[in-house]
C-alpha cells in the first residue's frame, strides 16, 4: 500500500494553477482536498472518476469554487512560503 502514503506534488502544482482537482480516497493529498475543498474525491474505480468528470463539466458553480479554493490552496504551498515558515521555526529554537 504504498500508494496510500503517496502524496504527489502534482497535485499541489495542479491546484496552484487554478485547476479542482480529482483524487481517489485513501490517498494523503486526499487530506488536502478535504480540507481546503478543491475537488472531488472519489473511489478507485473507472465509474467513480466518470462521474467526478461530469460533476466538474456540469456544474459552474461547484467548478468555480474548487477553482478559487484551489487558487487559494496552491498559494499556502508555494516553496518560498514553506520555506519562510520552516526557516521562521528553526530560527526560534536556535
Amino acid at each position: 500500500h504504498l500508494r496510500k502514503y503517496a502524496f504527489s506534488l502534482k497535485v499541489i502544482e495542479y491546484m496552484a494553477a487554478g485547476l479542482p482537482v480529482i483524487i481517489t480516497k485513501d490517498l494523503q493529498t486526499t487530506l488536502i482536498v478535504e480540507k481546503y475543498k478543491c475537488g472531488e474525491i472519489v473511489d478507485y474505480n473507472e465509474e467513480a472518476i466518470a462521474k467526478a468528470i461530469v460533476i466538474l463539466f456540469t456544474n459552474k458553480n461547484k467548478y468555480q469554487e474548487y477553482v478559487q479554493n484551489a487558487i487559494k490552496c496552491g498559494r499556502i504551498f508555494d516553496w518560498q512560503v514553506l520555506l519562510n515558515q520552516f526557516y521562521n521555526e528553526i530560527t526560534k529554537i536556535l
